[in-house]
């Protein structure tokens, strides 16, 4: 269950950052030499890092989509329900792909009524709150 707390403001800006950090990096540290041409020179290299770039800020400038909620950056509970049964991401993820967002909102739900104090969300109900008190919760939070 620890996996699915990583739905927060944190991660959806850390995500970016470190990509960016790190393939920045790695453009910058290949500076050529014997074995490889000078970065100036090398379109292969030069291209991929603007690729990677174009994904980066992708995932921050979309709308809500299958490839940004598998980062768990731009995302929310419609897309990222969305994302059940993308074959290959499926397979290695360990996450919540293909299940609720478990972002701040749901503490919002948790302290509007004291019934929902321990409630999450469930893909069975849509992720939407349900139970004692969930009612009043839908008509505080729409």
């Amino acid at each position: 269950e620890w996996t699915k707390k990583g739905d927060n403001y944190d991660i959806a800006a850390q995500v970016p950052m470190v990509f960016t950090v790190l393939i920045t990096h790695a453009f910058v540290s290949t500076y050529g030499g014997a074995f490889r041409r000078s970065v100036l020179f090398n379109w292969a290299l030069t291209v991929v890092y603007i690729l990677f770039n174009v994904l980066v800020f992708s995932l921050i400038w979309t709308n809500s989509n299958s490839l940004s909620c598998v980062y768990r950056v731009n995302c929310d509970t419609g897309a990222s329900l969305g994302t059940e049964g993308l074959p290959i991401i499926e397979q290695y993820s360990v996450g919540t792909i293909g299940g609720c967002f478990w972002g701040p909102q749901i503490r919002r739900y948790q302290l509007s009524v004291p019934e929902m104090a321990d409630w999450t969300p469930d893909p069975a109900f849509d992720c939407r709150p349900h139970g004692p008190g969930a009612e009043e919760a839908l008509r505080m939070l729409p």
